[in-house]
C-alpha cells in the first residue's frame, strides 16, 4: 500500500513540474529571431528606432502595443530567462532585470534584460547591422526575443 501512495505521489509531482513550464517561452537573440522569422524586417526597423532611440523623416515606427509588458508575461520572461540563458532555474526573479521594452511584434516581446547574478564584460559594437537596419552602441545580448509557446 505505501508503495501505491509513494507512487500516486511521484506521479503527481512530475506532472506539476511537467505543468509549470507549459506557459514558458524562450529567450532568442535579435538575430536568432530574425533568422527564425520570429519577426520581421519592419520589426527590426521598429525595435532599432526604440533602441536607437534616433528621429527619423523616413521612417514611421508602429507604436507599441501593449505599451508595456503585463506582470504575467514580465514573470514568465524572467523565469525563461533564468532557465534558458542563466541555465539556474531554481535563482529568484527579484535579480533579473527589464530594463527597456522595445514592442511586441507577431506575439513575441522586444526587451532588453539582464541580471545581476553575475557580472558582464559586454563587447559593444559602435553600429551593428542586421539585414541594413543599423543598431548604435550595441552589444548582442543588448536586446532579447521572447516566443511564447504557441498553444
Amino acid at each position: 500500500m505505501k508503495r501505491i501512495i509513494v507512487l500516486f505521489m511521484m506521479l503527481i509531482l512530475s506532472v506539476v513540474l511537467v505543468g509549470c513550464n507549459k506557459n514558458a517561452g524562450k529567450l532568442y537573440t535579435l538575430e536568432e529571431a530574425y533568422d527564425l522569422n520570429l519577426i520581421t524586417k519592419n520589426d527590426l526597423k521598429n525595435i532599432a528606432y526604440y533602441f536607437n532611440k534616433v528621429e527619423s523623416n523616413d521612417f514611421v515606427p508602429k507604436p507599441k502595443n501593449p505599451e508595456s509588458i503585463s506582470k504575467k508575461n514580465e514573470r514568465l520572461i524572467k523565469k525563461t530567462y533564468l532557465r534558458d540563458v542563466l541555465k539556474e532555474p531554481r535563482l529568484s526573479i527579484k535579480k533579473v532585470h527589464i530594463y527597456e521594452y522595445y514592442g511586441t511584434y507577431n506575439g513575441c516581446i522586444a526587451l532588453r534584460i539582464t541580471d545581476s547574478y553575475n557580472r558582464y564584460d559586454y563587447n559593444f559594437h559602435e553600429e551593428y547591422i542586421i539585414d541594413g537596419v543599423s543598431f548604435y552602441d550595441f552589444h548582442v545580448a543588448s536586446i532579447r526575443i521572447y516566443a511564447p509557446n504557441k498553444e
